[in-house]
């Protein structure tokens, strides 16, 4: 049972480093949502969603590793430094999703900024267009044609 055991806490120290870097791509970046800076905060926020999402893809195979250990045995249960492992991992995992979402909650208002200014500008462009369209529409539907009067 040991090798058992001793798989169950690498598991376990993969997952919490695992955490660890998705609170460490976090921090990385900062969202202000300035209107001048749109483009470099919306393509920064798409970069860490692409990478928070791979890595919590790796995070549910570890879980799946996991779910897949033979059950452990009656003196697993007595073995107070493997449940005293356990219980830390578990209060590593938990601390660490407490600070990603503190931090998920102040990008998320720097990000509702930026979403509200794309979709500003989209309304801007979509109304230029119905301006451009009906203009040119008009042009092309008149049926007559310019005539040179200096001859």
């Amino acid at each position: 049972m040991e090798n058992l055991k001793e798989k169950c806490m690498d598991l376990m120290a993969q997952k919490i480093d695992l955490l660890n870097r998705i609170v460490a791509l976090t921090r990385a970046e900062k969202f202000t949502g300035n209107e001048d800076n749109v483009e470099a905060e919306v393509g920064a926020f798409i970069d860490l969603f692409e990478k928070r999402t791979a890595i919590i893809a790796r995070i549910e195979k570890i879980d799946d590793a996991l779910g897949l250990l033979d059950p452990f045995d009656e003196t697993d249960l007595f073995d107070n430094q493997f449940q005293d492992n356990i219980v830390n991992f578990r209060e590593q995992a938990r601390a660490i999703a407490t600070e990603m979402i503190a931090l998920d909650r102040a990008n998320a208002a720097a990000v509702e900024k930026l979403s509200m200014h794309l979709k500003q500008n989209m309304k801007n462009i979509r109304q230029t267009r119905e301006i451009n369209h009906r203009y040119l529409d008009d042009f092309e539907t008149t049926g007559g044609s310019f005539l040179d009067k200096k001859n």
